[in-house]
């Protein structure tokens, strides 16, 4: 939800790509936190409905809810810093699928896949493992140092991903610099 949201969103609502988007940064900003705090709620929503559909109210609530809201806010950073390099939605799409494959890759040691391989300590270095952490202890044990991993990495991956956004529409979209691949 919140990967579209961020990067499509940006390039549907200029007409002309990122020259309009340059002329509007002030508006932007201020859409992109709109829409990553409705997509969060849309995310929160969603999901609590499906939880209480599926499973009911045996669950562990806080972390449900911060492994779904921390979600949306990493994958709409992230496609915010893809999309400011791209001017229109067809380039943008390509390297899209490609982030999304990447940022999906912790999901191979919950369905069992690579996890004997790579021992499974890998994911934690990806940005979207504190949320996956989470989500695993709403409906199963985890270790104390996991939950506290998942706050402080959640937390810090949010962050670098925001300054990278950042620095990417500076570079990107302000100043029209670098390669736009």
């Amino acid at each position: 939800t919140g990967w579209g949201g961020a990067g499509g969103d940006a390039l549907f609502s200029a007409p002309s790509g990122s020259s309009f988007i340059r002329k509007l940064t002030t508006g932007l900003a201020a859409a992109f936190f709109f829409t990553s705090i409705t997509l969060t709620f849309l995310s929160l929503l969603e999901s609590v409905l499906i939880v209480l559909l599926a499973v009911g109210l045996d669950i562990n609530w806080p972390a449900l809810l911060a492994g779904v809201a921390l979600m949306p806010q990493l994958l709409a950073l992230a496609g915010f810093l893809l999309v400011s390099r791209y001017d229109t939605l067809n380039e943008f799409m390509f390297p899209a699928v490609g982030a999304v494959a990447a940022l999906s890759l912790p999901l191979l040691p919950f369905m069992g896949l690579l996890d004997n391989v790579l021992q499974g300590n890998w994911v934690y270095v990806m940005p979207v493992q504190a949320s996956w952490l989470f989500l695993q202890a709403a409906v199963a044990p985890v270790q104390t140092s996991q939950v506290i991993y998942a706050l402080l990495a959640g937390v810090l991956w949010v962050v670098i991903a925001f300054l990278l956004a950042q620095r990417a529409f500076y570079r990107f979209v302000i100043l029209k610099q670098g390669a736009r691949a």
